[in-house]
């Protein structure tokens, strides 16, 4: 156990490092001690998380499960290297295996026979990676977490930057301050995984689209990749806004009614694209609707599930889409409010879509109008949010996997408010915290 204590503080020794002397200061105009205030913001959350699913939820969570089957894999790896090595590649098992597999495994167990395309497998493949340097100290993983998911945001941070013409210290707060963004991806969960993938792809989009290389696009598709194998809904949602994104981005002077249409048109032929692979291996509206099917056996099986919502079964066809959208989008759109309040957890995004609310208002009241170099985020930002609640909505009617599942898309929800806020309502404040925040000049 004293081992696992000095290999954390080494760790974060190294890490803390590594933000340090990657220069991230000049490249954000930010001080290197606020990113590191950020990043020990983000354990202290992933701390958080174990301790409540620790003790408040009797250590049944994802998080404690990834764990548990990659300690599990790592004592197999010593004592049974044999049958480790089965189950990595896959192999055909023996019945007595098999029994073993089942009982010893939670995770990792799954019909996918393709190893690279099981997202839990990818997941305790990584932190069996990790058991190499963490003793069996469950915190060193979360560490891991929290510093994989803090380069996906400052990727995001960079590319809005960028793009909006806002304070340094609003995309802080959008983008890894909220609550919820904090709590879901900084431990051992899925979320950040996808928050790196989503992060750094749509950052090597951008350098793409602005100094073209193909060491730039390679990357960025092998991140999609990446996205897809994580959390498929998320990397999907993305792709036809990273699309427009990239059209504006490259052909700026578009006019904004024509910009419109062009995304309507893009709309009609993604459905069309859709009813074409109805029945066919790649049916989308199949896999979202197995999806919901799967939710919903879940919560037959489990009566201790509460704050479910309405939901109609979604039929594999693209009417019974188009008539289930606009529910599925409200169901995550303004949820959860007051109203839902059953738990401390969902607190925090209650807070969150209050606060959202208050912006909405003020960009009403001190709206500006978004310059031409900030359309084609603009633009990115909407569409990912309407399509990616739209797709959460469809699959799921739990309110806390809804809080869960939208929290890489729900930052840009705020993005999108505050870039049209005129920035003198508040001038005198955000030249204070700017002041604070920004890395000093050299004279």
């Amino acid at each position: 156990m004293l081992w696992s204590y000095f290999a954390f503080l080494v760790l974060l020794l190294l890490m803390s490092l590594g933000i340090l002397k990657s220069g991230i200061s000049n490249h954000t105009g930010v001080r290197s001690a606020v990113w590191l205030g950020v990043f020990v913001l983000k354990i202290l959350a992933g701390f958080t998380a174990i301790w409540i699913f620790t003790y408040h939820y009797s250590g049944a969570s994802d998080l404690h499960l990834y764990f548990k089957d990659a300690q599990v894999l790592k004592d197999f790896f010593w004592e049974q290297p044999e049958y480790f090595w089965k189950l990595i590649t896959q192999q055909t098992l023996t019945l007595e295996e098999d029994q073993l597999r089942e009982a010893a495994l939670s995770q990792w167990n799954g019909t996918t026979v393709n190893f690279l395309f099981n997202e839990k497998k990818i997941i305790v493949f990584v932190h069996l990676l990790i058991t190499t340097v963490s003793f069996g100290n469950i915190y060193i993983h979360s560490l891991f977490m929290a510093f994989l998911s803090f380069w996906g945001q400052v990727a995001i941070f960079k590319v809005a930057r960028r793009y909006l013409e806002v304070p340094n210290y609003w995309l802080i707060i959008t983008i890894f301050l909220l609550p919820t963004s904090l709590f879901w991806t900084s431990s051992l969960f899925k979320e950040p995984f996808a928050v790196f993938s989503f992060g750094l792809s749509l950052y090597f989009l951008d350098k793409t689209l602005s100094a073209f290389s193909w060491r730039y696009l390679i990357t960025f598709l092998l991140l999609v990749f990446v996205g897809l194998s994580i959390r498929p809904f998320v990397m999907i949602s993305a792709l036809f806004p990273m699309l427009i994104f990239s059209i504006y981005t490259s052909f700026p002077k578009i006019k904004f009614k024509y910009q419109s249409w062009l995304v309507v048109l893009g709309i009609l032929i993604l459905a069309m694209v859709l009813y074409g692979l109805e029945g066919t291996s790649f049916d989308v509206l199949q896999k979202i609707s197995n999806k919901q099917q799967a939710f919903f056996e879940l919560q037959n099986q489990d009566n201790n599930i509460g704050s479910l919502m309405p939901a109609e079964r979604l039929e594999p066809h693209l009417s019974s889409l188009i008539l289930n959208l606009p529910s599925a989008l409200s169901r995550v759109l303004f949820h959860p409010s007051f109203l839902d309040y059953k738990k401390a957890l969902y607190l925090p995004d209650i807070i969150e879509n209050l606060l959202l609310l208050i912006l909405v208002f003020i960009a009403f009241v001190k709206f500006r109008t978004p310059s031409r170099k900030t359309i084609p985020f603009l633009w990115f930002s909407i569409l990912y949010i309407l399509i990616s609640y739209s797709v959460i909505g469809l699959i799921c009617n739990i309110l806390g996997a809804i809080v869960r599942y939208k929290i890489i898309a729900f930052p840009f929800s705020f993005l999108f408010v505050i870039a049209i806020i005129n920035p003198r309502w508040a001038e005198h404040f955000n030249k204070k915290v700017e002041k604070i925040i920004a890395v000093k000049q050299r004279k």
